[in-house]
């Protein structure tokens, strides 16, 4: 019940920003239009901006969902430029209530989310440590999140597809490598 109550309020939130500014909404209105108290509200959320960050990771995850292997995690960072392409309205009415930062956090640790299990995946090749694992998936999401949120920065004119390719082109080939240095270096 807990999942449905979170999501009819992002639902909510998403509604009302079609007709109000993000600094407008209050609580009271999206519990009105939720047909929930607002001591419902706040047992899920501290304010609307965690509700906002909830439906940021919430969307990421479900739009990554299982292409998180080696063979889709293209299809994963294509899904993840679709559902922000499909919320746009949401994502250009809430990407600057937010610190820059805060935003690139949250891109960052979606990005980390797919790429976790692909290098782990591949890892299982080579005799490399799980501190390993976690360097390469971090040092990756950097430039996965930049990717997306200079993406959003410029309007989302650029097709995802023609992006998504650029980057495989860039990645080809570069998971595997980096693990055989590693294992390498180890030796």
């Amino acid at each position: 019940m807990s999942n449905l109550t979170k999501k009819a309020l992002g639902a909510s939130l998403k509604k009302i920003l079609l007709q109000k500014p993000l600094e407008k909404i209050t609580i009271t209105d999206l519990t009105n239009d939720c047909g929930v108290n607002r001591q419902t509200f706040y047992y899920h959320f501290h304010d609307i901006y965690d509700l906002i960050d909830w439906i940021y990771l919430a969307e990421g995850e479900e739009a990554i969902g299982t292409q998180r292997s080696y063979d889709s995690w293209q299809d994963g960072l294509l899904s993840a430029f679709k559902i922000i392409e499909k919320e746009k309205h949401f994502i250009l009415n809430t990407i600057h209530s937010r610190s820059q930062s805060h935003i690139m956090c949250m891109l960052e640790d979606a990005a980390e989310y797919l790429l976790l299990n692909v290098i782990r995946e591949l890892a299982k090749n080579y005799k490399v440590s799980n501190e390993t694992i976690h360097f390469m998936a971090s040092f990756y999401r950097f430039s996965f999140a930049g990717v997306i949120f200079d993406w959003i920065e410029k309007g989302m004119h650029e097709n995802p597809q023609k992006i998504v390719d650029q980057v495989a082109i860039l990645m080809q080939g570069t998971f595997a490598s980096a693990l055989e240095r590693f294992e390498k270096a180890k030796k």
